[in-house]
């Protein structure tokens, strides 16, 4: 079911937090869905032009899928290989039931009051930035991986055998 959402009933403050809420949890699940499609495939070695090819494929349609899953999902997965620790499993919970709250404002009604209170929502506002930090650090990690394997003389080859310009 459907909710229509009346702007006029949200404080400025609150559509305020509301759209930081709605923009960091996106952030944070690209993150999510990037990191996992990267440590649930196989290790970057030595590829041919075949196996870097097949890398590719078989990441793209890793990548789908766990797009097909759900935020809490995305979470115990990450956990589940270690991806993020207890801690941050934690706060992205907050996060998505941060998100909750404007996705059925009609059932969150005093959770979404709560949030006009400064120290409330300039807490919710940092650990929005925290989470957002904690899952750069993550994606970095497999960022280096990639850069270091694309830095050898096979990565470079691989590329261009692929047709791919850095």
């Amino acid at each position: 079911k459907m909710e229509k959402l009346d702007e006029n009933r949200f404080i400025p403050k609150i559509k305020e937090i509301r759209h930081w809420i709605i923009y960091f949890h996106s952030k944070i699940e690209s993150e999510l869905i990037f990191s996992l499609s990267i440590s649930l495939t196989k290790e970057l070695k030595s590829f041919t032009e075949d196996d870097y090819k097949q890398y590719t494929i078989s990441m793209g349609r890793l990548y789908e899928l766990i797009d097909g899953f759900n935020f809490t999902k995305k979470i115990e997965l990450a956990f589940a290989i270690n991806d993020i620790d207890e801690s941050t499993r934690k706060k992205l919970y907050k996060v998505n039931n941060f998100r909750r709250y404007f996705s059925h404002p009609s059932e969150y009604k005093k959770e979404i009051k709560k949030l006009e209170d400064n120290n409330t929502y300039l807490n919710t506002l940092k650990l929005l930035l925290d989470c957002t930090r904690i899952m750069n650090k993550v994606t970095d990690k497999y960022f280096k991986v990639i850069d270091k394997f694309l830095s050898t003389t096979t990565g470079k080859e691989v590329q261009q055998k692929a047709g791919i310009t850095a």
